[in-house]
């Protein structure tokens, strides 16, 4: 995910298709402290995300079917119990870029993919 491994997180993410340009674009939405806190830090926040997904292949029959390229922005605030007292606030932003592939049968769709970090920023306030 786009948070640190001790938060926790639920999510929820809409993905709308343009099958005539064999293209798609996902936007997601987090809130953080929606679950187990394994560090009882009390996490507080919100995470937004968009990835496109541009595939590959010409298919006419299935354009959404077949391996693709996505390129994804991110952006978290949150805010958390320090170790040494009162809350530390934190933000981050990063580009990810992923290949994958995705396989759609009537209204199943399975998709797996691979991704990178391209650039991270990290900034406590």
């Amino acid at each position: 995910g786009s948070v640190p491994s001790s938060t926790s997180y639920t999510k929820i993410s809409y993905e709308r298709a343009f099958p005539n340009i064999a293209q798609s674009g996902e936007i997601c939405g987090s809130l953080i402290c929606a679950g187990y806190d394994k560090y009882k830090n009390n996490p507080l926040g919100f995470t937004i995300r968009y990835g496109h997904k541009f595939f590959l292949a010409d298919n006419d029959i299935a354009s959404l079917r077949g391996f693709y390229v996505r390129p994804e922005a991110i952006y978290s605030y949150y805010e958390y119990d320090s170790k040494e007292g009162g809350r530390t606030d934190a933000n981050m932003g990063a580009l990810l870029a992923s290949v994958g592939y995705q396989y759609v049968w009537r209204r199943l769709l399975v998709d797996a993919c691979l991704g990178w970090w391209r650039i991270c920023i990290w900034k406590r306030i």
